[in-house]
């Protein structure tokens, strides 16, 4: 061990740090630096996960995670259950949610996680009988058998003076604050509060997971709360340069944080955060595990490493009171999930080339995957003698998917958000919009948040007209003047904000429409307002027809993936 670790900091680390017992990943690497040494705390294992094509000619951010042990094979987790950082990591970073970045895991020290992580200043301001009232809390929680005192101050020199230099010497980091994080859960919570506080000008960012603001086990006569708030009111860092997330639960130990949660979230925004910088999300029904940590896990990491462009406006904008209602994070592989979503069949409307089919439509990798396939069978609906369009094709030649909501979902009013990528070659109609579950159409109301073909991106928003014809309420944008194929190739977010008084269409927090909704009344006689109804969603590409243009021979197994869409409504 000796050897190993005066090698750890000469050239051959990465050789000898692959000879310990490492966790098995489903994306990236793992290097385990065996039991780090340390002068002030307890030496301890730290696994450090590179991500799939990490390269030494690049740089990166950096996520330092608090019970190292936790967060990658649950096979190998004293609960059997883990955080999953690797793949949810993976994903967001492929999808582009995401700067590049890694994840140093900083083992616990198992006997010395509660002094460890437990803030230090905040104890020491309590009186005498107050911390007497602590050990006692702790012993009888069996936490500890002798005197507990908080070592965290020493825990933070170690991240900060030994290991975080030993990071940045060995491997490809971004060295700034904007590109340092913390991040953990319960007490690993409070120790990223503490770290980031302590420690404003090397953190840029903490996230905090269910976070332990009792600090012990019983809230009757806890004087633990106040003191860390209390620290809290004069040591946050500078909201122009810092951001802050926390979250919570309300099952098992999360019950006991919401009234907590609530008294940070006023002072964190007394003291001038906002919006673009602070986040504090509630999840009812969710408990205090691994598996729940798991699965919020892509927010905190949007909203430290993430691009804000690329981002839910509902909560990096303003937020407005809104609340997420529903939302589908396509996050599990294979069908998407039959309680959001129906399909239409066959060929559908304005004389498309492409046979909608179920088959076209996957999770895969966390996104919904709508997919152009090339075909060459028979029409099953095929009649000679039909005036029909769709029945007059002998041939079905391409096959895509439309996704609807119909008879599953509806919402009336509300922020509407997708997060996409829409591929724009010759030929395809990609398309997210909404239509009201009465009249028959146009007048039951359509919105398209988002349609492009031949060129042309489209805000548009339809009624029932005169004569049985629909009036258009439209905006188009070329996409060359948007950026063309670089501007494809990167996910984008739609946004419809939906009120009692107008509809508002966004791409990327620019707006592209809006309309009040005392215009948006059918000119049929009837008088009726198709959007102060329900309306249901569809998600579909389509092929060539009336507006698609001619398809090239590139638009065969050509993909519109959809990473989330949203729906968000007033509290």
């Amino acid at each position: 061990m000796r050897f190993k670790l005066l090698c750890l900091f000469g050239s051959v680390f990465s050789v000898l740090a692959t000879l310990a017992q490492l966790p098995q990943t489903v994306s990236g690497t793992v290097y385990r630096i065996d039991s780090f040494p340390s002068k002030f705390v307890t030496a301890r294992n730290v696994d450090v996960w590179l991500p799939e094509g990490y390269s030494s000619k690049k740089s990166y951010a950096v996520l330092y995670m608090h019970d190292g042990q936790m967060l990658f094979d649950s096979t190998i987790t004293w609960n059997k259950k883990a955080w999953e950082v690797d793949d949810i990591a993976s994903k967001l970073m492929k999808h582009g949610s995401v700067k590049d970045f890694i994840v140093v895991g900083v083992w616990n020290g198992g006997p010395t996680r509660h002094p460890d992580y437990f803030p230090q200043k905040p104890f020491q301001s309590l009186t005498k009988a107050q911390q007497d009232w602590v050990v006692k809390d702790l012993q009888n929680a069996g936490r500890t058998k002798e005197v507990f005192q908080p070592v965290s101050d020493n825990y933070l020199k170690f991240l900060v003076t030994e290991l975080k230099p030993f990071i940045d010497k060995h491997y490809a980091t971004k060295k700034d604050r904007q590109n340092t994080f913390i991040a953990g859960s319960s007490m690993g919570g409070l120790i990223s509060m503490y770290a980031i506080c302590e420690y404003p000008q090397v953190f840029g960012g903490a996230a905090c997971l269910s976070t332990h603001w009792p600090g012990v086990f019983s809230m009757n006569n806890n004087p633990i709360p106040d003191a860390f708030l209390n620290y809290l009111k004069m040591h946050l860092p500078d909201p122009k340069t810092h951001l802050l997330y926390f979250d919570h639960g309300t099952a098992t130990l999360d019950a006991m944080y919401p009234d907590l949660q609530k008294k940070a979230d006023a002072i964190i925004l007394a003291k001038g955060y906002g919006p673009s910088n602070f986040l504090s999300k509630a999840f009812p029904g969710e408990d205090h595990s691994e598996i729940a940590w798991a699965k919020r896990l892509h927010l905190p990491l949007e909203f430290l490493l993430g691009d804000p462009a690329a981002l839910s406006f509902a909560s990096k904008d303003g937020n407005d009171g809104y609340q997420l209602v529903w939302s589908d994070e396509f996050n599990k592989d294979g069908r998407p999930d039959s309680t959001n979503w129906g399909y239409e069949h066959g060929f559908v409307r304005n004389q498309e080339l492409q046979w909608y089919q179920p088959e076209n439509a996957f999770c895969e990798d966390g996104l919904l995957v709508i997919e152009i396939r090339k075909e060459e069978r028979d029409n099953p609906i095929f009649d000679e003698n039909s005036r029909e369009w769709n029945k007059q094709r002998r041939t079905i030649r391409y096959s895509s998917s439309s996704l609807i909501s119909k008879n599953k979902q509806t919402w009336q009013y509300g922020r509407f958000e997708m997060r996409a990528k829409v591929n724009i070659d010759a030929g395809l109609w990609p398309a997210w919009w909404t239509l009201g579950v009465e009249k028959p159409w146009p007048n039951n109301g359509e919105i398209d948040i988002m349609e492009y073909y031949s060129g042309k991106l489209l805000a548009n928003i339809a009624v029932g007209g005169k004569n049985g014809q629909p009036e258009w309420f439209s905006k188009t944008f070329s996409t060359d003047s948007l950026g063309g194929q670089a501007w494809a190739s990167k996910f984008h977010v739609w946004r419809m904000d939906w009120t009692e008084k107008q509809i508002a269409l966004y791409c990327d927090n620019q707006l592209l429409n809006k309309v009040p909704l005392s215009a948006l009344q059918n000119k049929d006689g009837s008088g009726f307002e198709p959007f102060k109804q329900p309306h249901y969603m569809l998600i579909n590409l389509a092929l060539g027809g009336k507006n698609g243009g001619n398809p090239n021979q590139s638009v065969y197994n050509n993909r519109y993936e959809v990473d989330w869409v949203r729906v968000y409504q007033l509290k």
